[in-house]
């Protein structure tokens, strides 16, 4: 999305001032990504010192030590999270696509593909707040806005159609559940009651 945004700041940003601050803000994410990285990579000792003085306020002392105890474990597998930043990006970028290829022919409105690397991602940031289950209803006001300031006005509808797409891909789990002998089912939703213990 950062990347992108750099791409395509100078096109995107004379369409509106509020897609300049959508913009500005996709690159305060890239940079903040750019610092973290940065820092797993040679400051692994930060949060340690940026957080010490903070250890003796009260709320804050059993949280502080996950933290830090999070930070040290993520900069013992910092290579496979490279990895795994890679392969995100992969099936993040395919999400997109596969949004653009699926919508943009009913779009009321120019939706650009090479946009779209550049606003979608925004719109599925929103939906993934824990509001409401997929996004619904925040996606369907998120996507609005978005493509609003685009100057595609079914914005909401075009989200409906991606969610029930997607809707009825997740769907298609319930088969093998449903073929699944008693037993293993069984077996699965005791595993399933475990590790929600």
């Amino acid at each position: 999305m950062g990347l992108f945004s750099i791409i395509n700041y100078e096109s995107l940003s004379q369409m509106s001032s509020d897609i300049k601050t959508l913009l500005d803000i996709n690159l305060l994410l890239l940079a903040g990504v750019i610092f973290g990285f940065i820092a797993l990579f040679f400051f692994k000792e930060l949060p340690k010192k940026l957080l010490s003085p903070f250890m003796k306020i009260s709320f804050l002392e059993k949280l502080l030590p996950k933290l830090i105890d999070a930070w040290e474990n993520l900069c013992m597998f910092r290579h496979r999270i490279i990895l795994l930043t890679f392969i995100s990006m992969i099936i993040q970028g395919l999400t997109v696509v596969n949004f653009w290829y699926v919508v943009h022919p009913f779009a009321e409105g120019e939706f650009l593909f090479r946009y779209s690397f550049s606003i979608v991602p925004i719109g599925f940031v929103a939906i993934a707040l824990p509001i409401a289950p997929s996004g619904l209803g925040v996606g369907h006001a998120v996507f609005h806005k978005l493509f609003g300031f685009m100057g595609v006005a079914n914005g909401a509808s075009l989200f409906n159609i991606y969610f029930i797409l997607l809707l009825l891909g997740n769907l298609l789990g319930i088969i093998p559940y449903l073929l699944m002998n008693k037993s293993k089912r069984k077996s699965l939703n005791e595993l399933e009651k475990e590790a929600n213990l």
